[in-house]
């Protein structure tokens, strides 16, 4: 029998990968509760890196790396999904991961993500995110190579019809999946459903996707909605964006 293989759910932070996760364990283990039950089905590369493969299911791994000789079980790739969203969401998603683990004003995140992306293509340069690239160079590094088979999706798309783009995602991934247990798997991962899991599992100190362990130590505040950009960005800003980035954003339908 042909050993194991992946198929990567890749991503930029900031992106979406965790509902996506959420979604895709869903349909696979008919559950999604509590969180540590999804990081167990489809792992996160940045935590796990000897990953137990299976022969009898889909392999779904997380990982934010840009895509390089050195990844972690590159030669075990099968397929990857790219998941994408607009650069300027992803800033302003950052800023409020930062504000509620930090504390402080929103406002200051804000501008300081924004400053560092518009001057480095990254909203965030810390230990943390080292080997992600920046927002432009992480989907090309995936999408522009022929190893593999790969399939963008767009956040927005995630959240405007949710169902037609996890179908897609399943038919990439050939497995075969009803109308009925999409349906289930977006009511059960819905946007209140998900934050209610956070706090409880906060609360508790339970250790899963949104801990680790320590109450205090909150992973994500689980925001389904899309951030609104466009009153932080000056017409300067926007110029420069358009200079440096608009190739790619145009590329994957984004505008400034």
């Amino acid at each position: 029998m042909e050993n194991p293989k992946i198929t990567w759910l890749a991503s930029f932070p900031r992106s979406g990968n965790t509902w996506l996760r959420f979604l895709l364990c869903h349909i696979l283990t008919g559950k999604a509760e509590p969180s540590s039950h999804v990081e167990q089905a489809i792992p996160d590369i940045h935590l796990v890196r000897d990953v137990a493969l299976s022969k009898s299911r889909p392999n779904l791994v997380k990982s934010h790396f840009r895509l390089s000789a050195s990844m972690p079980l590159l030669g075990c790739t099968e397929r990857a999904v790219v998941l994408v969203r607009h650069p300027l969401d992803v800033v302003m998603s950052t800023a409020r991961l930062f504000c509620r683990r930090s504390g402080g004003e929103l406002s200051h995140y804000e501008t300081k993500f924004l400053r560092s992306f518009v001057e480095s293509g990254t909203p965030y340069s810390g230990p943390e995110w080292q080997g992600f690239g920046s927002w432009a160079e992480h989907p090309t590094t995936w999408l522009d190579q022929s190893q593999f088979p790969t399939r963008v999706i767009r956040y927005e798309d995630l959240r405007n019809d949710t169902a037609k783009v996890v179908e897609s995602v399943c038919q990439f991934m050939r497995v075969a999946v009803s109308p009925d247990r999409i349906d289930h798997a977006i009511v059960d991962c819905s946007a209140e459903k998900m934050s209610k899991i956070e706090d409880r599992e906060t609360e508790l100190g339970a250790r899963g996707i949104f801990t680790r362990g320590r109450a205090e130590d909150t992973q994500l505040k689980f925001v389904g909605g899309g951030a609104d950009w466009r009153d932080h960005v000056t017409d300067e800003q926007r110029a420069t964006i358009r200079d440096k980035y608009g190739a790619q954003m145009a590329r994957f339908g984004y505008e400034v």
